[in-house]
């Protein structure tokens, strides 16, 4: 996705950085520890509805998370967009 971005020149460079391992302390992480120990207290969830109630319900702060529900048109196929910009090749004859 990044290299067709950059050759479509819609950015002149792509700058990607990954964050060291145990140093992340952003807002996120904290909203993940959250749910992590409301986890930890319910033993077994049987459908996708009782994990978004979980999290949804985790936090002592009303409405702090929300669920969306994806939907198959929400995403996007990339697969089908590659031929466009890219010819399939080969590396070697084998």
């Amino acid at each position: 996705m990044m290299m067709a971005l950059r050759e479509n020149k819609r950015f002149n460079d792509i700058k990607v950085t990954f964050p060291i391992r145990g140093y992340s302390l952003l807002p996120n992480d904290m909203d993940f520890g959250i749910i992590r120990r409301k986890l930890r207290k319910d033993e077994r969830y049987y459908t996708v509805d009782e994990v978004a109630e979980l999290i949804k319900h985790s936090s002592k702060i009303p409405n702090k998370f929300s669920i969306v529900k994806m939907e198959v048109d929400y995403f996007i196929d990339y697969s089908s967009c590659w031929p466009k910009f890219y010819k399939r090749t080969y590396l070697s004859d084998d």
